[in-house]
């Protein structure tokens, strides 16, 4: 998947959510527990040799997937804290977390929460599409600005 020429909204937010979704798809970080060399208690027979239900895994993310994850959480970080509203409600949407379990957590009414979403939409694709301007000689920083 290439980086568009010109970012649109629809385009962030593709991106966002590949990236909620990649992050899913990693695995977990190792617990004590399972460092461990000894094998699993057997209690009762039933659990001896496979008669228990497996649980699938997700498929691990591909490496550009996840380097696309890494670019996503920069546009994140580089909200500034006067904007933190705008980047829970950006995470919590490309998370699949519906508005009313937004409006809940923020104290905000839906369309509060949508304009937050839109304005931090605009605020990335601003950033993204001034960036690529500067790339082709035109003025502006390539650094990661505070948004």
């Amino acid at each position: 998947m290439r980086d568009p020429e010109v970012w649109t909204d629809a385009e962030v937010a593709d991106r966002l959510a590949e990236a909620a979704d990649t992050l899913r798809r990693l695995p977990a970080a190792l617990r004590p527990a399972h460092l461990t060399s000894w094998p699993d208690i057997v209690h009762r027979q039933e659990e001896a040799y496979g008669w228990h239900s497996a649980t699938p895994r997700l498929a691990a993310p591909s490496p550009a997937a996840i380097s696309r994850l890494d670019h996503v959480l920069d546009w994140l970080i580089a909200f500034e804290a006067a904007h933190a509203r705008e980047r829970q409600v950006l995470w919590g949407r490309a998370r699949g977390v519906p508005w009313r379990r937004l409006s809940q957590a923020l104290g905000a009414s839906r369309p509060t929460l949508a304009a937050w979403h839109a304005k931090g939409l605009a605020r990335i694709v601003g950033w993204l599409n001034g960036k690529n301007r500067t790339a082709k000689g035109t003025r502006g920083s390539t650094s990661a600005p505070m948004l």
